[in-house]
């Protein structure tokens, strides 16, 4: 089974029950939206080491007890990937143009991700999270046309881990950091060398329950 029908099952498994479990159940429970920006990058081979601005958005579900809970997201993000200008040199078989082999490009990947993390209350409103995350490529786009196809230079899954705050503020609102470690190697081509994924998450949320 795909991991996009994995999360689609996931998201309205936790939803259905959500409400009647609210009013009869010995812990709280959040369901809802949130959106953010995701700064990211690929760490290693000939990337430009910098971070890119980009955005994400889905919706997340989370149990707490007293001090510990579990929380699960459904979340759509975009990453930009920049290549140095030494690419060429190593990945040259998979350029479209010779022309281009001086040539910074970009690419836009869209990811479905479905991060599944532990709970820990430090604060009143403060919990850390902590835990795994999977992740599946939904497209590629090379909007220089620097590569004959750019969608395969990338495997289409990865696995990362998750650590991060959450802040749960009255009214059902709710702000989170987090930093997200790529621990796959990303990298399909034919060179023997390492891609890992890096991300820093800002994001807000409204819990309906």
């Amino acid at each position: 089974m795909k991991l996009r029908n994995v999360a689609y099952t996931l998201a309205f498994v936790m939803a259905a029950p959500a409400a009647f479990a609210q009013k009869v159940l010995p812990f709280s429970i959040d369901l809802g939206p949130k959106v953010g920006v995701n700064f990211s990058k690929i760490q290693g081979g000939k990337w430009d080491d910098s971070y890119k601005t980009n955005l994400l958005g889905g919706v997340f579900a989370g149990i707490q007890g007293k001090r510990l809970g579990v929380a699960a997201e459904v979340l759509f993000s975009q990453s930009r990937y920049t290549v140095g200008s030494d690419f060429y040199s190593i990945y040259h078989e998979y350029y479209e143009d010779v022309s281009d082999s001086l040539k910074k490009g970009s690419f836009r990947v869209s990811y479905l991700n479905v991060p599944v993390l532990a709970q820990v209350k430090l604060l009143p409103m403060v919990w850390l999270q902590v835990g795994p995350q999977f992740s599946s490529i939904v497209s590629v786009k090379d909007a220089d046309a620097l590569l004959q196809d750019a969608s395969d230079i990338f495997k289409s899954g990865d696995v990362s881990g998750v650590v991060g705050l959450d802040i749960k503020l009255p009214f059902g609102l709710r702000v989170n950091g987090r930093y997200v470690l790529g621990f796959s190697n990303v990298n399909n081509t034919t060179v023997a060398d390492t891609w890992k994924h890096r991300s820093i998450q800002i994001a807000v949320g409204y819990s309906f329950l």
